[in-house]
């Protein structure tokens, strides 16, 4: 069922924002989801558009107003792994001058808040998204907690159809180190991916939760060795040579 809602919230915005104009290289740009919103640009050959924001509605409370587009700051960097394959990340962290909701203190009432930031990557298949939370940290002693669920879909499909999801949750003072890596089968041919990443933030009793950003890595397929030839290249020129050797033999 959350899956279900989730893509279909996807859907809404996606409506909303699939003609945008095109705002140019990616890399140049760390905009406020408000300025992303309704644009595209492109990066390592990529594009993404679509970009939207969910809010949780009745589960925030403590928070003098709800989140907006203008509260989320969102940085792309190009990226590359060990084998050379090209990709890019996308960060999205408190935005100075907004009301901060990626940190909360208890109270009365205690500082709660659900959202989801959206975003399309079309283009080559993505082999790999690493799903990175920096600085989640609550309290210990409390029940506070820090979850961030990632959902990736086939936004070209019909049903938007999900390729693969997974959760990080941070609780009572631990701290997530390691990214979250989604692996998309490399033979596929999905060339427009939907993100969806659920975040929920509880500051618990007496207590604190917070984090600095959570981060996308998306990386492309692995391209092939350079410098080795293929089996049919060494056919053809066994061939070649052959042919010659039989001219060579005519001719004398």
């Amino acid at each position: 069922m959350k899956k279900i809602l989730l893509a279909s919230a996807f859907f809404a915005v996606a409506s909303l924002n699939s003609f945008g104009a095109a705002l140019g290289d990616c890399t140049t740009l760390s905009l406020t989801l408000a300025g992303l919103s309704g644009n595209s640009c492109t990066v390592n050959g990529w594009t993404l558009d679509t970009w939207g924001f969910g809010s949780g509605g009745a589960s925030q409370t403590g928070y003098s107003a709800a989140p907006t587009l203008a509260d989320i700051q969102v940085t792309i960097a190009t990226a590359t792994n060990g084998n050379g394959a090209l990709g890019f990340s996308v960060r999205f962290s408190d935005a100075a001058g907004g009301e901060n909701f990626f940190s909360a203190t208890s109270g009365s009432p205690n500082d709660t808040v659900n959202w989801k930031t959206i975003f399309v990557v079309t283009g080559a298949p993505i082999a790999q998204v690493a799903n990175y939370v920096d600085g989640a940290t609550t309290t210990v002693g409390n029940n506070g907690s820090i979850v961030l669920q990632k959902i990736i879909t086939n936004a070209g499909a019909q049903g938007n159809p999900t390729i693969t999801d997974g959760t990080i949750l941070t609780i009572s003072g631990a701290q997530s180190t390691n990214p979250l890596t989604l692996v998309n089968n490399q033979s596929s041919t999905v060339t427009s991916m939907g993100v969806i990443d659920n975040y929920q933030l509880n500051s618990g009793n007496n207590g604190s939760a917070s984090l600095n950003y959570y981060s996308n890595t998306f990386l492309g397929i692995d391209p092939p060795p350079t410098g080795i030839p293929e089996p049919m290249t060494f056919v053809l020129m066994g061939a070649g040579l052959v042919g010659i050797a039989a001219l060579r033999r005519r001719n004398s």
